[in-house]
């Protein structure tokens, strides 16, 4: 049941009418229960596929319930390893190849979403030491929760507990308007934006590798393919976000925001503290934070901090990227946002001995080295994006076309033009903005407001009937 399907949108009319049929909390979680395992059934092509999904859940229980009543580190331990291999073994990775796969198809979407707050209930249940064991349906509505399960955002368990006890309260006409909004917008980034990028991706990668290029122009063409791939995501994913987000508001549901204008990041870390904001929390403070504190007890001189921290970046992300997925592109995925994070922590920490911290502050705050900072970091992410849609053979062609000049040719390029455009798109903004402070007194804002939400329904309507197939959720496989 894709997201972007009539079917969907069914299915969520269908619930939202059982959900407020009732302002009974039981009734409205139960119901909220049901869609939960009507929605995964719906990705399963046969039930037999459900079973090793239910072992993996049934499993993750356990092991959270032992660790509950235990404590124990040690057992959290095997607990930690055991729910990653399960999931290593599902998703088919090579580390575990030499256990015998399943005999027949099986569910896989969602499963690492699952992993994730399975990890979450183990380590936060560890560490709190609860009374009482968490109830199997509140296990089941938070790890199966329809609106996250297909790639997040990953919420922790305490905001969704909260959001179940305020799951009685009436749904205000001004909080529903809002929601509506969030939800169109969504579609219109997914539908409409995100198809004709995605178009005008696919026509520059067919150019790129049919050899219609000429040499002199590979640069320039494999940083447009990669841009626009790059855009194509951003508006793909964060459209599905603002969706299931909207759609929350509705059930009473606060899901955790997941993008905040990455394209506005002046760094790497900046960058992924805006870009899929739940996961970078979630290696942060499950990956990140214990691994330098590893470090630090094994390396603790004061002045070793700093190149502790960019070398459990490097680790961090090299992790991000082998839970993509366990191919090779995935893991040089992985190696170059180390190295991005890493050098961009080696950058700064050269710079402020270099400069001093104010000097390098000032030069931060300067407009042109800023929005060089910004181009640079959105080529550098849209080129290292490239093993995320290609093959080993496409990267290979690529790399042989272009060449190490190529690449920085690519790169040169495309953080020159993403800045230029950053710098104009900026401007039209704060025009945009003092044009609504003109008009803030009367009621120009609103109905600015009710056109913008029409003309984006009219253009879902026109792309996805006249032009384009509506594409596929990118990060539904995970």
């Amino acid at each position: 049941m894709s997201l972007s399907s009539l079917a969907f949108i069914a299915f969520v009319l269908i619930v939202f009418g059982l959900f407020s049929a009732s302002p009974s909390p039981r009734w409205r979680r139960g119901v909220l229960l049901v869609g939960n395992l009507v929605f995964v059934g719906s990705h399963a092509s046969r039930w037999t596929a459900l079973g090793p999904l239910a072992a993996y859940l049934a499993a993750g229980y356990v092991a959270i319930e032992l660790v509950r009543r235990s404590g124990s580190r040690a057992r959290l331990g095997v607990a930690i390893v055991a729910i990653v291999c399960g999931l290593l073994y599902l998703r088919g990775y090579w580390i575990v190849g030499a256990v015998p796969a399943l005999p027949f198809a099986y569910m896989t979407v969602g499963l690492s979403y699952i992993m994730f707050r399975i990890l979450h209930l183990a380590i936060d249940f560890q560490e709190t030491r609860p009374p009482e064991p968490l109830p199997i349906l509140s296990y089941l509505s938070y790890t199966c929760n329809f609106l996250t399960l297909v790639s997040g955002p990953i919420q922790f368990f305490r905001d969704f507990r909260d959001g179940q006890d305020r799951i009685a309260a009436p749904l205000d006409r001004t909080a529903a308007e809002m929601a509506v909004r969030r939800v169109v917008g969504g579609y219109f980034k997914v539908l409409a934006v995100s198809s004709l990028a995605k178009a005008a991706f696919d026509a520059a990668h067919g150019a790129l590798f049919a050899g219609a290029i000429p040499q002199s122009a590979a640069a320039p063409a494999a940083a447009a393919t990669a841009a626009l791939y790059l855009i194509y995501l951003y508006f793909n994913f964060s459209g599905y976000t603002d969706i299931v987000i909207g759609i929350g508001r509705l059930f009473g549901q606060t899901l955790p925001e997941n993008f905040d204008r990455p394209f506005a990041a002046r760094n790497f870390q900046d960058y992924w503290a805006r870009w899929h904001m739940t996961l970078s929390a979630w290696f942060r403070i499950y990956m990140f934070n214990p691994l330098l504190l590893v470090l630090a007890s094994w390396f603790p001189a004061p002045r070793a901090m700093p190149l502790l921290g960019a070398a459990g970046f490097f680790v961090t992300f090299v992790a991000v990227g082998f839970w993509h997925g366990p191919t090779l592109p995935f893991v040089l995925l992985g190696m170059l946002f180390g190295f991005g994070a890493s050098g961009h922590k080696l950058w700064q920490l050269g710079m402020t001995r270099f400069l001093g911290r104010a000097r390098y502050k000032r030069i931060c705050d300067n407009p042109l080295y800023a929005y060089a900072a910004r181009g640079l970091t959105f080529a550098y992410m849209a080129l290292a994006m490239t093993c995320f849609w290609s093959s080993m053979e496409e990267l290979a062609m690529i790399a042989a076309r272009l060449g190490w000049g190529g690449w920085l040719a690519a790169l040169a390029l495309l953080a020159a033009a993403s800045g230029v455009v950053m710098a104009a798109g900026d401007a039209a903004m704060r025009g945009v903005r003092a044009l609504r402070r003109g008009t803030a007194t009367r009621r120009v804002p609103a109905l600015i407001g009710d056109l913008s939400l029409s003309l984006q329904v009219v253009v879902i309507a026109i792309v996805v009937l006249a032009v384009l197939r509506p594409p596929e959720f990118v990060y539904q496989g995970f």
